[in-house]
């Protein structure tokens, strides 16, 4: 949406860009730069809906917001783009990899309690440490890509 808003020059669409990331930085992203509250659906919910301990908070889903602002400062040069790139690269992305590459985590909550992620369902989907590989692997590769 934002490289047809750049390349189209179209300022209906730029304007949509910047108020649907406006509504995502504000309001749907955590203070790591971590975006996606929910498992279900590896979607945001409502508004300020940002549980510590439930996050999705997916390293892909932070790959993607740091490529987003990085188009969002061809839209526009402001330090903010910037600014969230930074935040997410070293709090979103990076900690979803281990230090000599080999291992990886899906979702990267704020509150982890393994005893509780292994007894309540709501937490099933959170892995207390970086696993080799997933069923559904788009971490490494997007990871390789970015």
């Amino acid at each position: 949406m934002t490289d047809i808003a750049i390349e189209t020059s179209d300022e209906e669409l730029k304007d949509k860009c910047k108020r649907l990331w406006e509504n995502v930085t504000k309001r749907q992203m955590y203070i790591t730069g971590g975006i996606g509250s929910s498992a279900y659906g590896e979607a945001f919910t409502f508004d300020y809906d940002l549980p510590n301990d439930t996050a999705y908070t997916e390293t892909c889903a932070a790959i993607g917001l740091v490529f987003w602002a990085h188009r969002m400062l061809h839209l526009e040069i402001n330090a903010k783009y910037a600014d969230i790139m930074e935040r997410t690269l070293y709090n979103g992305v990076l900690s979803g990899i281990s230090l000599d590459g080999k291992k990886y985590f899906y979702v990267n909550p704020l509150e982890v309690w393994p005893e509780s992620c292994d007894k309540r369902y709501d937490k099933k989907h959170i892995e207390t440490t970086r696993q080799q590989w997933f069923g559904c692997a788009c971490c490494p590769p997007n990871i390789a890509r970015f």
